[in-house]
């Protein structure tokens, strides 16, 4: 057993349901199941009994949910404590950014940091936004930059920055040949998109703007890595939408001769990247809480 098994579990006791909870956690309902299946594996006891309409808890899911609730309180409650003994000694604000966010943003908010307090130790963190939201509001995390939406209890946001997504494809496609790409020609065709847990509601998000400008063929692909995704555009011909190579960070894979990445004529689906931070944790740091100022009133 693990925590982020643990975590799981609890959130499906909670709410009596794989995708109220996986909502909960920021992640899709198919890990959230996973986990929870394995941990009955490890036990050797079912914990939920399930039906097509409804979840209930097993006599062991009931023990486990009575003592793991109190195990994992203890165990989000180390960091603080932690921090709190080392406060003292060593002052650091740890900065949170997703591989996605674009360089610039998040070079801006750590200069910020520094000039907030030049004593100060700047740690960076790159994790995925469910997991950035989830050590902001423990208090792991002073100020992140994440995808929108952003729905965690106790964390306020701000949105910085607002892209238009464009399509990616090999540099002899059919379409790559124009200026910019129509809405008829992905209809035909379809788009490959991340079907990848690392941000669940910025993708869930796109993929409705995508199915509300009428797309309905998808080819999901089980990964958020640019790099990865590019390489089947480039073995497939497929199409995927992506970000101008110009914003930087992971996008610059497009930035190449066996690339094409084109804009849609109008209507493109958008991609916004938000400042987000606990304001219950945030009194700690006069670093951390100068730079968000600066960088909420810029």
């Amino acid at each position: 057993m693990d925590i982020a098994q643990l975590r799981c579990f609890l959130a499906v006791a909670d709410e009596l349901h794989f995708g109220r909870a996986a909502v909960k956690l920021h992640l899709s309902p198919s890990p959230v199941s996973r986990a929870v299946r394995r941990l009955e594996t490890e036990l050797g006891v079912e914990l939920f009994i399930r039906d097509h309409r409804n979840v209930t808890l097993t006599a062991a899911g009931r023990a486990l949910q009575s003592g793991g609730g109190e195990i994992l309180g203890r165990f989000d409650s180390l960091g603080s404590l932690v921090r709190a003994a080392g406060e003292d000694k060593q002052r650091t604000v740890v900065v949170g950014g997703t591989h996605m966010a674009p360089p610039e943003i998040l070079d801006r908010v750590v200069d910020l940091v520094r000039q907030a307090d030049e004593d100060v130790k700047v740690k960076v963190v790159v994790a995925d936004s469910a997991e950035l939201l989830t050590r902001s509001a423990r208090g792991s995390v002073d100020i992140a930059l994440v995808h929108v939406p952003v729905a965690s209890p106790g964390i306020e946001h701000r949105v910085l920055t607002t892209y238009h997504l464009a399509v990616a494809m090999r540099s002899d496609d059919p379409l790559a040949g124009g200026t910019h790409v129509e809405w008829s020609d992905v209809r035909q065709r379809g788009l490959m998109v991340s079907s990848s847990t690392g941000g669940p509601n910025a993708m869930t998000l796109i993929r409705t703007q995508l199915e509300e400008r009428g797309i309905a063929r998808f080819d999901e692909i089980d990964s958020a890595d640019v790099v990865y995704l590019a390489s089947l555009v480039r073995c497939g011909r497929g199409l995927i939408p992506t970000l101008h190579p110009e914003v930087g960070g992971p996008w610059r894979v497009f930035d190449d001769s066996a690339f094409v990445v084109l804009p849609f004529r109008d209507n493109s689906p958008q991609f916004s990247v938000a400042l987000a931070w606990s304001p219950q944790h945030m009194t700690r740091g006069r670093a951390a809480s100068r730079a968000l100022e600066s960088m909420l009133g810029n």
